[in-house]
């Protein structure tokens, strides 16, 4: 059962940039020699700590390495003198202008494997037919180049490593593989979600965090080293007060961006301890130094498809719009037609009924007419024959009148 730590953070961030290129004592961190998970109290994974995990053959093979750790100069990591700055600035002899370097002159064992980017931008890419693409600013290391038969037996462990940090750290993997994916593969290592790996010898690194690399990544540091006769060279957290014995074998996948440093490494014995760490991760300006143009390409292609899908489906979705419209004007103007022709119908109806009507009045009124007419003849008839009657009355009145004197 591998036992789970929450570690208190001690320090603020700001309190820590402000001893950057500093070195710091083991005397008061808690140091952990068997596997561990250290999260912080957020709950985020600072570093899963495992041991023994390569064989003594796999240790040998990559210990023959170790010639990869050259001089040079590490930005905080090779430590910043007392009262200066990380960088400063000084004018040029033979051109007058501003030069921005380093402060520290403390020149420690560390160089590179495998590929990495260049800012150059006259450096181009030779590929294996001898073309050069200027688009391509990436380059293989110059211990890559010329130790190609001691890097092929390092390959198995490399990708050891890989499937290692795949198995204990899926999410960070998924996101380095994803990453990786839109590098070109000339300048990826192999089966591996990595371009580069960082060999140091005996290099004991003042309080930094690590830059360049993908920051949704982990760092994954491998040690080997040829005894195991000495004290000391912890990897620490002195934000969070604690530490790990990283040794022959043993691997940690750590949160590089974290501010982390290395104790002094103490020895009794006479001759010089060679301990060689391996830092594997991913470059991130490799991402758009070297692109892979295929998948580029068929991102662009999967695009333009997807853009002339919907350009087709506009304008499919356009046609049957119109469609629709000129269906629906064509049903409205039929609707209007039906609805002119049923209103002129009703109409012509109505004006029928309504002359049907003026017809049946006016038959009416003729018959009322003729009625009234006759009526009125009627009763002239019968005034004419009442007044012949009253005329005979009067004309017979005489001759009883006469009769009567008699």
């Amino acid at each position: 059962m591998v036992k789970k730590i929450i570690a208190k953070k001690h320090y603020t961030d700001e309190q820590m940039k402000k001893k950057e290129g500093s070195f710091f004592d083991d005397t008061s961190f808690k140091i952990y020699k068997e596997n561990v998970d250290v999260y912080s109290e957020e709950g985020e994974l600072l570093v899963r700590f495992r041991k023994n995990i390569l064989t003594d053959k796999e240790c040998k093979i990559l210990f023959e390495s170790r010639g990869a750790a050259t001089s040079s100069i590490r930005p905080s990591a090779s430590g910043i003198p007392k009262g200066k700055s990380k960088y400063m600035t000084s004018i040029s002899k033979s051109t007058g202008k501003p030069v921005i370097h380093l402060t520290s002159k403390n020149r420690v064992k560390s160089g590179i494997i495998g590929y990495y980017d260049t800012l150059s931008m006259f450096s181009s890419y030779t590929n294996k037919s001898g073309n050069k693409n200027k688009n391509l600013r990436c380059r293989k290391t110059a211990f890559t180049g010329n130790n190609l038969d001691k890097l092929k037996d390092c390959l198995p462990i490399f990708k050891k490593v890989s499937s290692l940090y795949k198995k204990l750290v899926p999410d960070r993997y998924k996101i380095q593989k994803e990453a990786i994916s839109q590098i070109n593969k000339d300048f990826v290592i192999k089966d591996t979600v990595f371009t580069t790996v960082t060999v140091n010898k005996n290099f004991r690194t003042a309080l930094h965090t690590d830059h360049g690399d993908l920051e949704e990544g982990m760092g994954n540091i491998l040690v080997v080293s040829d005894s195991d006769k000495y004290k000391g060279a912890y990897t620490m957290f002195p934000q969070y007060k604690f530490g790990i014995d990283v040794r022959n074998g043993d691997i940690a996948f750590m949160n590089v961006h974290k501010w982390h440093c290395n104790s002094k490494m103490q020895s009794d014995k006479k001759d010089e301890i060679n301990r060689i760490s391996f830092v594997f991760y991913l470059r991130k300006k490799m991402m758009m130094a070297c692109p892979n143009m295929k998948l580029f390409k068929s991102k662009s292609k999967s695009k333009s498809k997807s853009k002339s899908k919907s350009k087709s489906k506009s304008k499919s979705k356009s046609k049957s719009k119109s469609k629709s419209k000129s269906k629906s004007k064509s049903k409205s103007k039929s609707k209007s037609k039906s609805k002119s022709k049923s209103k002129s119908k009703s109409k012509s109806k109505s004006k029928s009924k309504s002359k049907s009507k003026s017809k049946s009045k006016s038959k009416s009124k003729s018959k009322s007419k003729s009625k009234s007419k006759s009526k009125s003849k009627s009763k002239s008839k019968s005034k004419s024959k009442s007044k012949s009657k009253s005329k005979s009355k009067k004309r017979k009145s005489p001759k009883t009148k006469r009769k009567s004197i008699k």
